[in-house]
C-alpha cells in the first residue's frame, strides 16, 4: 500500500504536501517540488508557514463545499481573515467565516 500511494504521489502534477500536528512538512511531492521550488529532502521537517509568504485562505473539499464556486468563495473570505491577522499567515476555512464580508469583517460589526 505504502509504494502505491508514493507512486501516485509520484505521479501526480498538483502539488501535495501533508504535516504533521506541529504543521512541519512531512510529504512533499514531485508536483510540489516544482510549484514551490524545494527538494523533499530540503523541506521534509520544515514549517509549512515556509511556504507561504502571502496570506492564504484554505478550504477543503467535500468538508468546506461541494462546487469549485463554494470552494473559491470560502477561500476568498477566509484568505481576508487571515490578511485581518496579520501579513504571511494562512487560515482554515470555518464556518464562522461564512458571516464575513469580502474584507474579512464580521457583517454584525459593520453595523
Amino acid at each position: 500500500m505504502e509504494k502505491r500511494l508514493a507512486s501516485l504521489l509520484n505521479v501526480a502534477h498538483d502539488a501535495i504536501i501533508a504535516t504533521d500536528a506541529a504543521q512541519r512538512i512531512i510529504i512533499f511531492n514531485k508536483g510540489a517540488e516544482r510549484i514551490f521550488g524545494y527538494s523533499a529532502e530540503e523541506i521534509t521537517g520544515r514549517p509549512l508557514e515556509i511556504l507561504m509568504p502571502a496570506s492564504i485562505g484554505v478550504t477543503l473539499c467535500p468538508f468546506d463545499g461541494k462546487t469549485v464556486k463554494e470552494l473559491m468563495v470560502d477561500a476568498d473570505r477566509t484568505m481576508y481573515v487571515a490578511k485581518a491577522s496579520g501579513k504571511n499567515r494562512f487560515e482554515f476555512y470555518t464556518a464562522e467565516f461564512a458571516h464575513t464580508d469580502s474584507q474579512g469583517l464580521y457583517s454584525h460589526q459593520l453595523g
